[in-house]
């Protein structure tokens, strides 16, 4: 196996990559702002060059230093990032996994969802060993649901304010 070389594909050009080859309709940024904003949160944050494969795995063969085979993700993010072999997983987990956390597709506002998800996790508990049971996976959904509802409806008022001002 070698060693692992310095990667050559520089921010810029998996910019100029995804602007041109990716669509952003679903995508967690627009495409002006893949430069500045991570591609998974969407949130104004320095950005990591991302491999969509582990390069590890194909011996760092440097075919796969080429733009395409990268996506820009902020640190967090890049470390819940897929590490698989499949080139279609990395786009899929980024859209996927925002639609959970944003819905909306609102700005800024992937890891507030995040952080009060896991904060309501941290209210449960487990039998013995067990993983979460379908009954406490039921409230913590109902419970992050009333969250959600609760902040749409301040959104909602604080937009009819503004255009009423």
């Amino acid at each position: 196996m070698r060693n692992r070389p310095n990667m050559k594909t520089t921010k810029k050009q998996i910019v100029d990559w995804c602007q041109r080859n990716i669509d952003e309709c679903e995508w967690p940024v627009d495409a002006s702002e893949m430069g500045s904003h991570c591609s998974h949160c969407g949130h104004e944050r320095p950005t990591e060059r991302a491999h969509i494969i582990p390069w590890s795995k194909y011996d760092y063969d440097p075919k796969y230093d080429s733009p395409k085979y990268y996506r820009l993700l902020c640190n967090e993010c890049h470390s819940l990032a897929p590490n698989v072999k499949d080139f279609n997983e990395m786009d899929k987990w980024i859209v996927e996994d925002s639609k959970i956390f944003n819905p909306n597709g609102y700005y800024n506002y992937y890891w507030e969802v995040r952080n009060k998800a896991e904060e309501i996790v941290k209210q449960t508990g487990q039998h013995g060993f067990e993983s979460m049971n379908d009954s406490t996976f039921s409230w913590c959904k109902s419970e992050l649901k009333k969250w959600f509802e609760e902040r749409e409806k301040k959104i909602e008022r604080f937009l009819n304010e503004t255009t009423l001002a």
